[in-house]
């Protein structure tokens, strides 16, 4: 899922690169760096995601991943 993210995330970040290249966006008086803005949001949107999903379940799959190597080692002895 990993892997996933950091594909979109660089693809949407060269598009909005060459993008902001092609089409100035000016807010008042000032260039304003959508790319730059759009890297931020997927950064921040992309790293709570992973905190979150990497904080829900932990407990659970490291206990059954747990019980998985006690059968194991329980299964060779025998």
């Amino acid at each position: 899922m990993n892997r996933l993210m950091t594909i979109i995330s660089v693809f949407l970040g060269r598009t909005f690169h060459f993008v902001d290249g092609i089409l100035p966006f000016r807010f008042g008086g000032a260039d304003l760096p959508v790319d730059d803005l759009a890297a931020v949001c997927l950064l921040v949107y992309f790293g709570i995601s992973s905190l979150i999903e990497a904080s829900s379940g932990d407990g659970l799959k490291a206990g059954e991943e747990q019980k998985e190597v006690n059968l194991l080692l329980i299964n060779d002895k025998i």
